[in-house]
């Protein structure tokens, strides 16, 4: 799979397949909060809003899944996958 790094979110559309990284490494599964806050940074998922008046993108785990989270653009590296 080919993943090219996305400079400008509003190219982004809905359905668009996406992985997006904090780039911190990954804190060990004991440190169950740290782990949760890291993996909710560092995922795989297909975007559901493009926010960008209000600096925010909106990520569904599936295509189908009824439930999505909202996540500050800020300090975030997203690469599209192709």
């Amino acid at each position: 799979m080919i993943e090219s790094k996305v400079e400008n979110p509003c190219d982004l559309i809905n359905g668009d397949k996406v992985r997006i990284s904090d780039g911190t490494p990954e804190p060990p599964r004991h440190h169950k909060k740290k782990h949760r806050d890291w993996y909710r940074r560092n995922q795989i998922g297909y975007v559901f809003g493009n926010e960008q008046p209000f600096g925010r993108i909106s990520i569904k785990a599936s295509k189908d899944s009824k439930v999505a989270i909202s996540l500050p653009l800020n300090g975030l590296m997203i690469w599209k996958h192709e």
